[in-house]
């Protein structure tokens, strides 16, 4: 697993959240 990648794409995902 891409450990670095899916924290990146966890972290767009929660900031997405958090701006809706």
């Amino acid at each position: 697993l891409n450990f670095e990648g899916i924290w990146s794409y966890a972290a767009l995902q929660w900031i997405l959240f958090q701006l809706v």
